[in-house]
């Protein structure tokens, strides 16, 4: 049967491309191989254990109290799919402050096929995927939020659903600016709040997932996720895009 039609037409025209080098793909490639290519691929800085401890309590004591819910409540797993250089620090900077709205496609599909391995690997079983919240002002600036984008890619090839259940409650400095634990733990103390038509019958026996874009301490995540579970929410694990190598 001869194919024909608009889609058949901009296939011919405009051939799958690899975002990275420009080489073609093959048509019938699936999740991420329908944006990269496998030399691309090889070369991107995975971190290849895939889990993460969080730096903002590595080396702590037991009686340290910076985040005093997580030293009564087990933590869920961290998980930080590449390194924050190279292509991985480029494609971010580009989603976060050059518009680059296409670099979370390719982003988030590989997340998710790390992702989905460990899922499997651990018996998780998420219901839905959380982004981490952009202040109204950010948003405002930018026109989106990076972590929802990535979390609605990472969501689509998972299968899963996207909710946007937590807001910023106050502007913040950027984390990345910031040079001690102590100032990262203090600028975002009581940062997070439950978004207003967030109901509890919402977060009851469902299994949620946290998303972020980098991971540098873990403060951030942490205290957004401490705001979740407060409420009744399950987190079964915190994934980031990407996390510097460095521990504080």
């Amino acid at each position: 049967m001869t194919r024909s039609g608009p889609a058949f037409l901009e296939q011919l025209l405009f051939p799958p491309c690899c975002y990275l080098c420009s080489a073609n793909l093959q048509r019938e490639a699936k999740g991420h191989l329908r944006y990269i290519c496998r030399h691309c691929l090889s070369r991107l800085p995975f971190n290849l254990a895939l889990s993460r401890t969080f730096p903002a309590l590595a080396d702590q004591p037991p009686t340290d109290t910076a985040l005093p819910y997580w030293r009564r409540t087990p933590l869920p797993p961290l998980f930080s799919v590449f390194f924050y250089e190279g292509v991985i620090r480029e494609l971010i900077l580009g989603l976060k402050f050059g518009g680059r709205l296409e670099n979370a496609r390719l982003l988030g599909s590989l997340m998710a096929a790390v992702l989905a391995e460990e899922l499997k690997r651990s018996h998780l079983r998420p219901t839905a995927v959380v982004p981490m919240p952009l202040s109204h002002n950010r948003r405002l600036r930018r026109g989106y939020n990076q972590s929802e984008l990535l979390a609605d890619f990472l969501a689509a090839e998972l299968g899963l659903e996207v909710l946007p259940l937590v807001i910023r409650s106050r502007e913040t400095a950027r984390q990345s600016e910031l040079k001690t634990l102590a100032e990262r733990k203090s600028n975002v103390k009581d940062a997070f709040a439950l978004a207003p038509d967030v109901t509890e019958q919402a977060l009851r026996d469902r299994q949620f997932i946290l998303v972020d874009d980098v991971l540098t301490s873990g403060y951030t995540m942490l205290t957004c996720a401490e705001v979740l579970q407060a409420a009744g929410a399950r987190i079964i694990c915190l994934v980031a895009a990407s996390g510097t190598r460095k521990i504080f």
